[in-house]
């Protein structure tokens, strides 16, 4: 519109995006000098993008780990380039233990200069939980809650149930429930349970 164009603004109705491939790198123990950004005089808005099949590769600042490898099935942001926290709405794959997240909320506004610190809040479900993906453990979980912070350190409460829960070592199973409020680092996968109100079948238990 002619708004629009004399107050150099740009709005895009949607923008659909397959096979993006996102590499998030480790933090430097010693960054360098800020970069000098070039940024257009026309102010860009997107109602919304419409992602699928992306794949999100954190590398970890430590040679001893992995790099987590996430599926984003499908993402949808909306009020993208309004300088606010976009909403968005994610169906993704969680590597270890390996199940499916669905996920909405807020992120951002986004940090260029270091990733890990975006905001992000939300509520989700994690579904169809293989427990067997680590060592040791087996049983199908499920779990649904709610979490908030950036991406380096989430809060999330919520609760889990696990009706075949199971170790290895043993030939039986039993149904465990639990009540956890939990900090999760999205960079590197670690979990710190602070603290976990369980039910081991009749049994009642709290761990950190």
């Amino acid at each position: 519109s002619m708004a629009d164009l004399m107050h150099l603004r740009a709005n895009i109705k949607r923008v659909q995006v397959d096979g993006m491939v996102v590499r998030i790198p480790p933090r430097s123990a010693a960054p360098g000098p800020p970069r000098q950004r070039v940024r257009s005089k026309i102010k860009l808005h997107m109602e919304a993008i419409d992602c699928s099949n992306v794949e999100v590769v954190i590398e970890p600042g430590r040679p001893d780990k992995a790099p987590l490898d996430f599926l984003v099935r499908k993402l949808r942001l909306t009020g993208v380039g309004s300088g606010e926290p976009m909403m968005y709405v994610a169906d993704l794959v969680n590597p270890k233990p390996v199940g499916d997240i669905h996920a909405a909320g807020h992120l951002g506004p986004w940090m260029e200069d270091d990733p890990r610190l975006t905001p992000l809040d939300g509520q989700y479900t994690f579904t169809n939980v293989d427990l067997s993906s680590i060592r040791g453990l087996r049983g199908t979980l499920s779990s649904a809650g709610r979490f908030e912070g950036h991406l380096s350190r989430i809060a999330i409460d919520g609760k889990t149930s696990t009706p075949d829960f199971g170790l290895d070592v043993s030939g039986h199973t039993i149904p465990l429930e639990t009540t956890f409020h939990a900090f999760v680092d999205g960079t590197t996968g670690d979990t710190t349970l602070d603290p976990v109100q369980a039910k081991l079948q009749d049994s009642a238990l709290v761990a950190k």
